[in-house]
Order: C-alpha cells, then sequence, then structure tokens
C-alpha cells in the first residue's frame, strides 16, 4: 500500500493540496529522466516574466481574477525525479497580444532551501489558470 505525502501550497492567499506516493520509483538513468521540455522555460523566460509580475502584480490582481492553477501530476512525477531538497513556486506574467496571462512556476531548492541551478534542473511552467481554465 502506497503511503501518500500531502505538501500545502498556498498561492495568492489561498491553500492548495498536492499529494504524491511516497513510495514512487524514480529513475535515474539519463535516457529515461528526460524532461518534457514543454512543460519547461528558459531562464531569460522566467526571469522576464517573474520581474513582470513584480512590476504589475498589483494592478493586474485590480482588473483580473485568479481562482487557482492546475497542475497535472505527470509534471509532479517528472519534477521529483530532479530529486529536490524542496520545491519552491514563483508567480510570473506573460505578456500577449491578448493581454497578461499569469504562470505558476515550480523550481528545485537543496535541502537549505537555495534555489537549484545548472542544466540538469529545470524551470517547469507546469500549470494552467482557472479563468480562463476551469474544470467543470
Amino acid at each position: 500500500m502506497s503511503k501518500i505525502n500531502f505538501i500545502p501550497i498556498v498561492v495568492l492567499g489561498y491553500l492548495a493540496i498536492c499529494s504524491f506516493a511516497s513510495d514512487m520509483h524514480y529513475v535515474t538513468s539519463q535516457v529515461d529522466a528526460e524532461v518534457s521540455f514543454r512543460d519547461t522555460i528558459r531562464r531569460a523566460t522566467f526571469n522576464e516574466w517573474t520581474a513582470r509580475w513584480d512590476r504589475r502584480s498589483k494592478s493586474f490582481m485590480t482588473n483580473s481574477k485568479i481562482n487557482y492553477f492546475n497542475m497535472p501530476l505527470d509534471n509532479m512525477t517528472q519534477f521529483m525525479k530532479e530529486n529536490p531538497g524542496g520545491m519552491r513556486y514563483y508567480i510570473g506574467l506573460d505578456s500577449t497580444a491578448a493581454g497578461f496571462t499569469p504562470h505558476l512556476i515550480l523550481t528545485a531548492t537543496d535541502a537549505n532551501g537555495n534555489l537549484k541551478t545548472g542544466s540538469q534542473f529545470h524551470l517547469y511552467n507546469v500549470t494552467t489558470v482557472c479563468p480562463p481554465s476551469c474544470e467543470r
């Protein structure tokens, strides 16, 4: 029987719970640990989005509403293959022709809470925001 661990995450004042099985098998071979790069962003994009959030979050939230972020479980599984000591979420704001889109970006930390860097660690843009992507 799998033991389930729950991770509380506070986003914009709301509490969300992510869970994963503690006895999951994490593959360590290079081939099996390949990251789906469609769910990752470059460091430059991370810096741009988080800086925009820092500058515009107050005005964005005055005119917009975020109910929650969705995160597929397979993204958390892929993230855990990087053997993080912890995790940190950042909020970023993407500028598109249609306006601004918020993103929740998952990063790995070491056991001391320091952001892990290097080519073996990724910045995961793993969420969709509600609205507009709300489950029914």
